[in-house]
């Protein structure tokens, strides 16, 4: 979970931007994402996940607000 809330403080990002709003891997099978708190109907669409969640290539994430703050960890 630490790893995630630092790569989001280091890239930064905004739901906003074109494209999906995953911060990329943490560790092995898991991976960084970015969703709204409380949680909106547009961050369950697949289109909006992580690729490699999508693909069955990753496992887990963790998701964390724009700002940074620990939503949940799957």
């Amino acid at each position: 979970m630490q790893k995630c809330i630092k790569l989001c403080k280091e890239i930064g990002i905004s739901l906003n931007q074109e494209g999906e709003p995953c911060l990329g891997e943490i560790a092995l099978d898991w991976f960084c994402d970015v969703a709204h708190l409380p949680r909106q109907s547009v961050d369950d669409l697949p289109e909006n996940q992580c690729q490699d969640f999508r693909e069955g290539k990753a496992k887990h994430f963790v998701e964390v607000t724009p700002n940074c703050k620990l939503i949940r960890k799957y």
